[in-house]
């Protein structure tokens, strides 16, 4: 992994809806070719298809608005239904070397075809 690895976030729960202590997600990488899987590490594939992609610009803890704004908003507006799947959060720069109101997450929700 190199600065430039891209990072994402899968997520499966609403934390609007379960609990903190019960919310799932992962971190993952995508890696420009193949590595053997060792312990604590699983090897898997983001999965193809409809998303809409929501650009987020400022800190993590601010990041609920962007999704109370595309399933509140802009989905019952685009006539579009969210996909039984888990969102994903690519991490554009490093929150490590970036001010907070400088970071930059693309969201990608699944659709339904």
């Amino acid at each position: 992994m190199t600065q430039t690895t891209p990072t994402y976030g899968r997520y499966y729960d609403d934390p609007d809806s379960v609990p903190a202590s019960d919310l799932r997600s992962e971190a993952r990488v995508v890696l420009p070719h193949e590595i053997q899987a060792s312990d604590g590490i699983e090897l898997g594939n983001i999965s193809g298809g409809l998303y809409a992609k929501a650009v987020h610009t400022g800190s993590y803890q601010n990041m609920k608005a962007t999704y109370d704004f595309i399933y509140g908003s802009w989905m019952p507006n685009s006539g579009k239904d969210a996909h039984d799947a888990p969102c994903l959060e690519l991490y554009l720069n490093n929150p490590e070397d970036t001010p907070p109101e400088d970071l930059v997450t693309e969201i990608y929700i699944p659709l339904k075809a």
